[in-house]
């Protein structure tokens, strides 16, 4: 039976090293412990004991995950973060008329809903429509 456990926390151990996601490492490790214990008690016992094992480090590692997981969110700019902020146009722009432009360090498709903006002029950032920044000249 022990080389029943050793296949068994390997083969949890390999697929928690491929997911990353420490939902099922301690099934590994329960199934080390029942490993050890194969000489001296029965099956019943042994897979008692694995399932209590893995059980439990699971209800401990689950709330961890997400802190041990944490992004960074930085200073990422998406659409919503964007709303309502003014920016300075790097470059002319028409009316009714679709640019791409950096703010901060992603490149956004935007359409101007106003009138021209001239470059280095202020505009502001109406909303989104699909995957593009709706601007138009800040003071209209």
């Amino acid at each position: 039976m022990q080389i029943v456990w050793a296949l068994v926390c390997l083969t949890f151990i390999v697929i928690e090293l491929c997911s990353g996601t420490l939902l099922i490492f301690g099934y590994g490790i329960g199934a080390l412990v029942s490993y050890f214990l194969s000489g001296d008690f029965s099956v019943t016992v042994q897979v008692t004991v694995f399932l209590f094992v893995g059980t439990l480090i699971l209800g401990v590692m689950y709330p961890l995950r997400g802190r041990i997981f944490a992004k960074d969110k930085g200073d990422e700019l998406s659409s919503n973060s964007l709303e309502g902020k003014t920016f300075t146009s790097p470059v002319a722009m028409e009316e009714k008329s679709e640019h791409q432009v950096s703010l901060g360090d992603t490149y956004w498709f935007v359409i101007n809903q106003g009138s021209p903006i001239k470059k280095g002029e202020k505009f502001i950032v109406l909303g989104y429509k699909g995957n593009k920044l709706l601007i138009k000249k800040k003071g209209e």
